[in-house]
């Protein structure tokens, strides 16, 4: 607690955990949708042009479903982007 603040008052700059600005899980599951079809854009585009980047980006979509399927999300983007 900062020493210039009345007794029984709270630093405001002071970390919080408790008051967080979190994401639910259907915000989370929205971004991550949105994150695997940036990824299979990019996969495909990478499949003409970067054959090198395949393999990465093939991990990178893996892992994103995974943490996907976790949340309960669907594999498939919301916004239909």
């Amino acid at each position: 607690m900062n020493a210039s603040l009345p007794a029984g008052s709270r630093d405001l700059d002071a970390d919080d955990w408790e008051d967080q600005d979190l994401l639910t899980k259907d915000e989370a599951a929205v971004r991550l949708s949105n994150a695997a079809q940036a990824v299979r854009d990019d996969l495909a585009e990478a499949e003409a042009t970067e054959p090198e980047r395949v393999p990465g980006l093939e991990q990178r979509l893996r892992q994103i479903e995974a943490v996907l399927a976790h949340v309960g999300g669907s594999p498939r983007p919301v916004t239909g982007r």
